[in-house]
């Protein structure tokens, strides 16, 4: 039952469930709501990795610090050992992340730097990250929500790794063209 309590209206006691934020939504089935969101949110997040960004420092290591910060937030309620094993298999993600990241291009454009980043760990970290936002809200159970805690953890550890491969791929870029 507190999985289902989330929010308490101001006016009264009683709670109010996920399904009556939902019912709010303007659809006849609240559940198509939340698809077309997970797929736009999937679109955008594989758009912007394929097409490319404008760099700058901030914004290449900005990105793993609020994506590490959301699944910090997640990882409430969750017990002690998912989250030190967590913290110890995102640095194997880091090492996938270097890894997958092989495909990292710097470009310029218009006299500005751009990066394109990994595809795959876009999707891998969207889908995963997705995929435990649905379980808590929909099935709260504990093993199920650990797995994809797990899961997100090695995703955002390849976020981080990517970063670290743009930030040397720029590096070395910059480098090259100031010769």
């Amino acid at each position: 039952m507190a999985a289902y309590m989330v929010f308490t209206d101001s006016g009264s006691s009683s709670p109010i469930s996920v399904n009556s934020l939902l019912s709010y939504i303007p659809f006849k089935y609240p559940a198509y709501a939340v698809i077309v969101l997970i797929v736009l949110l999937f679109v955008y997040r594989l758009l912007r990795a394929k097409l490319g960004e404008k760099f700058s420092h901030t914004r290449v290591f900005i990105s793993p610090v609020i994506y590490s910060l959301l699944v910090l937030i997640t990882f409430i309620y969750q017990p002690e050992i998912i989250i030190i094993s967590s913290f110890v298999i995102a640095l194997l993600g880091i090492v996938l992340g270097v890894a997958l990241s092989r495909n990292v291009k710097i470009f310029e454009k218009k006299n500005e730097m751009y990066y394109k980043r990994s595809v795959p760990v876009a999707f891998f970290f969207t889908l995963f990250f997705t995929l435990k936002i649905l379980a808590l809200l929909y099935y709260p159970t504990l093993y199920l929500v650990s797995i994809f805690s797990v899961f997100l953890t090695v995703t955002t550890g390849m976020l981080i790794g990517e970063a670290i491969v743009i930030y040397h791929r720029h590096s070395k870029f910059y480098n090259n063209a100031r010769l």
